[in-house]
């Protein structure tokens, strides 16, 4: 998946949430213009606002290493 696919599939699973961009803000600890400024690919999360992003929307994030140790690949579950 692509960065903008990324985003744009967390921008989904909000509005599938009934979520309004107030209260994801709410939920990662920042403000609804910064999720504005994500889902409209103006801006990159941070790893630590991404990671949020994700506990907020009930996503879950494992991890596998795959060869060099700067290169993994993400294995994303959706919870419920």
């Amino acid at each position: 998946m692509s960065e903008k696919e990324i985003v744009d599939f967390l921008a989904k699973r909000r509005l599938s949430l009934g979520l309004s961009t107030r209260a994801l803000a709410a939920r990662m600890g920042c403000t609804h213009t910064t999720v504005n400024n994500y889902e409209n690919h103006k801006y990159t999360p941070t790893l630590t606002l991404f990671l949020a992003w994700l506990r907020a929307l009930n996503i879950e994030i494992d991890h596998k290493l795959v060869g060099a140790p700067n290169n993994f690949q993400l294995l994303v579950r959706v919870k419920g």
